[in-house]
């Protein structure tokens, strides 16, 4: 029973995909994709949107273009010795979106740190920044701790984001005897988010990013805060982002985290 009544939802899902997609041609003239979908999920949305003259966007922006080896939130724990053959096939599966992709895309947003599989010129993400939209700021409830450095780690992937070692890095300069009030916050509402965003000092971002500022830093910078972000990247920032177009963030190596940190606490 459960598996019919599964089978009905995805027709039902289809065919009112295909239904929109139908509607949609006689309205837009631009269709702007993103996370590597489009309405339908399909070859043939994209031939027709070729085939109608439509302008295609796609803003790739993380795991829907980079290679899955390099990405934490598809492999988060690495076994001694991972099935490299599944790994091959979901190479073979994203390379062949990709490719598919930039055959009828008019445009491609990419960053160039996560790039590898892409073959066709693409527009630079960084020149774009994050496409986030925020809510409306709120102001802190609680008062910081007196006297106290308030650092904020909100990770929506623990493990993608590097939390345990982000963790062991603050209480060993809690330890030291830094001022810091530490909070952390993991499936929490948003609205809770931007409380303790309004509240904190500076926040933590995560510590494999393959870009300067993401998502919640981002958030962070709309209160004024600043963001301690870590990532290889780092090393070669300056060499595929031009200097008007790096974000203000703390950008550092993963092994200079705890530099980066006890730096803006003092």
């Amino acid at each position: 029973r459960q598996l019919l009544r599964k089978i009905f939802y995805v027709l039902l899902h289809k065919s009112w995909s295909w239904l929109v997609f139908l509607w949609s041609v006689f309205c837009y003239d631009a269709y702007i994709f993103l996370y590597g979908r489009t309405l339908t999920d399909s070859h043939l949305e994209l031939f027709l949107l070729k085939a109608f003259r439509k302008k295609v966007v796609f803003i790739n922006v993380g795991s829907d273009f980079r290679p899955p080896y390099l990405d934490g939130s598809v492999y988060p724990c690495v076994p001694e010795s991972p099935d490299f053959h599944k790994l091959g096939q979901v190479v073979k599966t994203l390379k062949k979106r990709i490719a598919l992709h930039e055959r009828y895309a008019d445009f491609i947003v990419s960053s160039p740190s996560s790039s590898h599989f892409h073959e066709q010129p693409f527009i630079n993400w960084f020149s774009m920044g994050v496409p986030a939209a925020f809510d409306a700021l709120v102001s802190a409830d609680a008062k910081p701790a007196a006297g106290k450095v308030t650092i904020l780690h909100s990770p929506s992937s623990p493990i993608a984001k590097g939390s345990q070692k982000i963790c062991e890095v603050i209480d060993g300069l809690i330890a030291r005897g830094l001022p810091i009030e530490f909070i952390k916050l993991h499936g929490v509402s948003n609205q809770e988010v931007l409380k303790q965003l309004a509240r904190c000092d500076f926040i933590v971002d995560q510590l494999y990013s393959d870009i300067p500022l993401a998502v919640f830093g981002s958030e962070a910078a709309r209160f004024g805060k600043p963001c301690v972000i870590a990532g290889y990247m780092a090393e070669n920032v300056s060499r595929y982002i031009q200097a008007e177009d790096v974000p203000p963030s703390f950008y550092v190596l993963p092994e200079n985290l705890e530099f980066a940190i006890e730096k803006l606490v003092c």
